[in-house]
């Protein structure tokens, strides 16, 4: 077993959810822990509350992490948000002497969001190279649609984790069913045939 750290970026959200079971899933990584912020989105009280819960549910540590609150370009768009946020999440890593920053990101974000696209994470490692720090950035799911990772998953290790998550850029409850957040995760369950966990029916 190794001792270096896995830290895994939790939103509260569906796909970072499943970033985490799949590491814990993987379970030769060492440490694993989580980590969400709080950066003032307008979501930012339902989101921190199921980040506690999946956490909880899984029984990883979380860190909470208070930020100045990031501007915004319009269309949900938070500008160098994942730039960001892998940022401090990799100054954590080295600090606890080096490993694996995960995202969650999936095939879908990369239309309106390019910090979520593949050459974003490439570009992200080299910079951390230069910078000497002993921490990689990982996105498993990157190439993969929210329908793929679902499917990826056996629904008994799932089922419970992902009824704790939140997806509504709103950030009213229950979801608004109109962001682009509730459209793309409806989607997503509807592609699997799968009802979603977190809907009350």
């Amino acid at each position: 077993m190794s001792d270096r750290t896995t830290l895994v970026l939790v939103s509260g959200g569906m796909d970072s959810a499943l970033a985490l079971l799949n590491e814990l899933e993987e379970g030769n990584r060492g440490t694993i822990i989580a980590m969400h912020c709080d950066y003032g989105q307008a979501q930012r009280v339902p989101e921190r509350d199921a980040a506690r819960r999946v956490c909880e549910t899984l029984s990883i540590p979380l860190l909470e992490r208070g930020l100045p609150t990031l501007a915004g370009g319009g269309g949900d768009v938070v500008w160098a948000r994942n730039l960001i946020l892998v940022s401090i999440a990799a100054n954590e890593v080295a600090r606890r002497g080096g490993g694996d920053v995960v995202i969650g990101c999936c095939a879908e974000d990369e239309v309106g969001f390019p910090d979520c696209r593949v050459p974003f994470i490439d570009a992200v490692n080299n910079t951390l190279q230069l910078a000497e720090l002993d921490v990689t950035v990982r996105a498993p799911s990157a190439s993969m649609t929210k329908a793929q990772v679902l499917r990826s998953w056996p629904w008994t290790l799932t089922h419970e984790a992902l009824a704790q998550t939140y997806s509504c850029y709103r950030g009213v409850s229950p979801p608004c069913g109109e962001c682009p957040a509730c459209v793309k995760r409806a989607a997503a369950f509807g592609e699997i045939g799968y009802p979603d966990p977190a809907i009350p029916c």
